[in-house]
């Protein structure tokens, strides 16, 4: 409330008449609150606030801003003292340094409650093994708050000890998660997902589950709400860093947080423990914060968090050459919707390589005509490892391109030609389209033999694409001198399909 009445007064110092928000009110609030002397943080938070309205005004009030609203100029980035400039997302190193530096603390924090945790096991004497020991014993295993501590005999004068190494809080601080400590595990799960920022941070303690017939791999599962469904990406179990696996030293680190958390906050995966005597989930303000502050310790680039599921997309993409992997990644049942956050151009580069290596192996194959032609009644061998069973030329039998097929043996994948990447059409070589023809024909009365045979589903489903592909992409370009000179041309007949 305190953060809008800040923005109404910057709406209000502009002195003018006009009921609605003006076009550039989000730049006009910064400068408003840099006016003012606010912190950095101050800053931030109120920023952050006022654009996540104004984006909600622009869907749900519009007639209550300007129509060319700029809700994305200008953002200020917390605790760094100066306003971002717009920024692409990050690039495949920036995301390495970044999930480094989530691992490395990650690490420390481990390392730093396990040492806590097991103090009081340890055989040596001590203060503050004695102190603690009677704290924990105080709350009934737990660590109780300054409040409850005082009650108990004797923890007014623990409470007095204790100031010499940081106070009670600073034993909670130590003995617990705090809100610095959850940010690397959401920030390196955020990464590893592509997900939402805000779908993630509702993430469920039972979002792990396994993939049927795959036990090497699992999903981590949540739900997003403004797409009305749950989001399932798979992770290999065999990575000590994959997701699932951070999700799990998370859930370690927090279950006896659980207890102390109210009914809201209890299923959360990313639960801390406040200074008092409650644990509940990391909230949306104290992200950005410490995100604020893990950037600055580790001296890492800004990018907000919104851009890591933009990144995801771009390098899934780059890395598999289609955006269909992206698409995956990111759980869009529509690849247009990818494509918002990936163009055609992430992977334009390849894409020109791909044609070009196919453009120069067709001029091959059309020079050779020529030696290639045949004369009426002649019958052409299929033997060789560059032409299949369906008649297609493959640049290499050998490359295991075809699903299922493996680098270094012959590709068995025949009836895959058709939409194989490695397959080689030249329409104005006889030999080839007659080949061609052959194969129509052939799986023409193929799919009449599996509907009276009542098998037509498994046709539709192994040799369609085939088929169609043949009919209404390759045959209707062929010239009709071509389709003359294969009349003349023997090709042996094909194999009985089941």
């Amino acid at each position: 409330m305190i953060l809008l009445k800040k923005f109404a007064a910057s709406v209000k110092s502009r002195k003018t008449s006009s009921a609605i928000v003006h076009a550039d009110c989000l730049a006009h609030f910064n400068k408003w609150l840099r006016n003012e002397g606010l912190s950095d943080k101050t800053i931030g938070s109120a920023h952050n606030l006022v654009a996540s309205l104004l984006r909600w005004c622009v869907r749900n009030a519009p007639r209550a801003i300007a129509k060319n609203v700029n809700i994305w100029s200008t953002p200020h980035a917390a605790g760094l003292g100066q306003p971002l400039e717009a920024r692409s997302s990050p690039n495949a190193d920036q995301i390495k340094r970044i999930l480094a530096a989530c691992y490395s603390d990650i690490e420390g924090i481990e390392n730093r409650i396990f040492e806590e945790r097991m103090l009081p096991l340890s055989p040596e004497a001590g203060e503050y093994k004695d102190l603690l020991m009677f704290v924990l014993k105080s709350g009934e295993g737990m660590l109780p708050s300054q409040e409850a501590l005082r009650k108990v005999r004797g923890g007014t004068s623990a409470l007095v000890q204790l100031k010499k190494y940081g106070g009670l809080m600073g034993v909670i601080a130590r003995y617990y998660l705090t809100h610095a400590d959850v940010f690397p595990f959401y920030l390196a799960i955020l990464i590893q997902t592509s997900g939402n920022p805000q779908s993630i941070l509702k993430m469920g303690r039972d979002c792990i589950v396994g993939v049927p017939l795959r036990p090497d791999l699992e999903r981590l599962v949540w739900e997003k709400r403004r797409a009305g469904r749950e989001q399932a990406p798979e992770f290999p179990r065999s990575k000590e860093w994959s997701a699932p696996n951070i999700v799990r030293k998370l859930l370690a680190l927090t279950d006896e947080l659980v207890p102390q958390a109210s009914t809201f906050h209890r299923e959360s995966v990313f639960l801390c423990r406040s200074l008092r005597l409650a644990a509940r989930c990391l909230s949306w303000q104290s992200i950005h914060l410490e995100y604020q502050d893990f950037l600055k310790r580790h001296g890492l680039p800004h990018f907000e968090l919104r851009q890591y599921r933009t990144a995801g997309a771009v390098l899934h993409n780059q890395a598999a050459k289609t955006i269909e992997a992206s698409r995956i990644r990111l759980q869009h049942a529509d690849v247009q919707t990818t494509r918002s956050y990936t163009a055609q151009s992430d992977v334009q580069g390849f894409h020109d390589g791909v044609i070009l290596k196919f453009q120069g192996l067709i001029r091959a194959a059309a020079q050779q005509y020529g030696v290639r032609r045949t004369t009426p009644g002649q019958t052409v061998s299929t033997d060789s490892l560059s032409t299949t069973v369906f008649g297609f030329d493959c640049s290499s039998p050998l490359a295991g391109t075809a699903p299922g097929s493996k680098k270094g043996e012959l590709c068995l994948s025949f009836s895959q030609c058709a939409t194989c990447p490695g397959a080689i059409v030249v329409v104005d070589d006889p030999v080839v389209v007659a080949r061609l023809v052959t194969t129509r024909d052939h799986l023409v009365k193929t799919r009449e033999r599996s509907l009276r045979e009542g098998w037509s589903p498994r046709f539709d489903a192994i040799y369609g694409p085939t088929l169609a592909i043949l009919e209404h992409q390759v045959l209707p370009f062929v010239a009709p001198e071509t389709f003359r000179l294969v009349q003349g041309v023997g090709i042996p007949s094909l194999p009985h399909l089941e």
